[in-house]
């Protein structure tokens, strides 16, 4: 299927974007009426201005997020400026809005700055509520200490801004993730809350009726990024340290900590660090097709796109928490606790899946992620959202 509107090409599972000025050089604050319109109503978006001052990245799919979001509002008749979450002493006329889209400190500056008018507040949140998923990282960070003697608080995913007034007195909350990750906004008692599902990106090189399941059914891998202790690396390193009879692929870690909070770890033989991975590339493809399970013990996650990249692509089984956001059908491993008992008990678990069910269940996971939690989908189900909340 492919779609054209405006600036943008729908195609398969992929949005690109045809043209784009490039300011990489220059600090941009505010872009102002990025799709030049003469349109009577305006709506500031607050996330992130990288996709409109330099080409798309496959690196997160917030960019690609972020220039939809956008993308929907212009379709609807907005002009559409564009600021950055964090920028907290912007100068913005809220005036001139009908409304205000996204996350962060300019959003919550029109609480606080009691510009409150006529104007429409979508708080758009890409996980868990804060004050949830804050408590429950500091919790990780603190076990980690007291079995290591080490506090590594770069390793935990803490967002010092909880952006209170946002969350109590947006018109409308859509949130990134399934239910599990909705039911977290709970204390709000908002009356107004919309989900969606994320989605990933798809590397078309790869293959999976080829994958050798035999061998695959020994290869693990967690594929992450910076927050490692918030996503469970720590039990994950912790276990295949002293079971050497499988393999554990590890990507996205930063650097620093593999010779530092986990130098022990990953001396070992059957640990392998492959760094930061770009995913449209044939490394990655190679790791899908080493893998046969992904694991990612994380304690919150709006929907987690990295879990998604390994299953859509290489059919990998999910060894994940509730937490994760995702709704994974019945080809699963879902953790109870957060635990390396629990985590020993889910490893064990996938032991017990044969080769050749392995690569039943991998098909069948591929096939149903790359139909649910794709771009298309994002697009529609957000565009249907703003149109009845409009």
């Amino acid at each position: 299927m492919q779609i054209k509107k405006n600036n943008l090409v729908f195609k398969g599972t992929r949005f690109l974007k045809r043209k784009i000025v490039n300011f990489r050089f220059f600090k941009v604050r505010i872009i102002e009426n990025v799709f030049k319109r003469k349109n009577k109503k305006s709506v500031l978006i607050s996330y992130i201005t990288t996709p409109f001052v330099s080409k798309l990245s496959f690196s997160h799919t917030n960019q690609q997020e972020c220039y939809t979001i956008a993308s929907i509002f212009d379709e609807l008749g907005y002009n559409v400026d564009v600021v950055n979450y964090d920028d907290r002493d912007i100068k913005i006329d809220y005036s001139k809005y009908s409304v205000l889209y996204g996350l962060g400190d300019p959003i919550e500056n029109y609480y606080l700055l009691n510009k409150i008018g006529k104007t429409v507040v979508m708080l758009y949140m890409p996980g868990s509520y804060l004050q949830y998923s804050n408590s429950l990282c500091a919790k990780r960070v603190k076990e980690f200490y007291q079995k290591t003697g080490l506090f590594y608080p770069n390793a935990a995913r803490i967002v010092a801004s909880n952006w209170t007034w946002s969350h109590h007195m947006a018109d409308l909350l859509i949130v990134l993730g399934n239910k599990t990750v909705v039911d977290t906004y709970s204390q709000l008692e908002h009356h107004n809350i919309k989900n969606l599902n994320a989605f990933f990106y798809r590397n078309n090189t790869i293959d999976i009726s080829k994958k050798d399941f035999d061998k695959a059914k020994n290869n693990y891998l967690w594929f992450g990024n910076s927050g490692s202790i918030h996503k469970g690396l720590d039990l994950v390193l912790d276990y295949f340290s002293n079971n050497h009879e499988c393999t554990l692929h590890v990507c996205g870690v930063d650097e620093a900590e593999t010779t530092t909070i986990f130098k022990t770890a990953f001396a070992k033989s059957n640990i392998i660090n492959h760094g930061r991975v770009d995913v449209m590339g044939q490394e990655f493809a190679n790791i899908m097709m080493k893998c046969g399970f992904c694991v990612y013990p994380s304690v919150s996650e709006g929907g987690a796109v990295s879990v998604l990249t390994c299953m859509g692509n290489g059919g990998l089984y999910p060894i994940i928490t509730k937490s994760t956001g995702l709704d994974c059908f019945e080809n699963v491993i879902e953790m109870n606790t957060i635990t390396l008992d629990e985590f020993t008990k889910a490893i064990e678990k996938s032991r017990s899946i044969t080769a050749i069910d392995l690569k039943v269940h991998s098909i069948e996971i591929s096939n149903k992620t790359k139909e649910l939690y794709t771009l298309d989908n994002f697009y529609l189900n957000l565009k249907q959202i703003l149109q009845s909340s409009l």
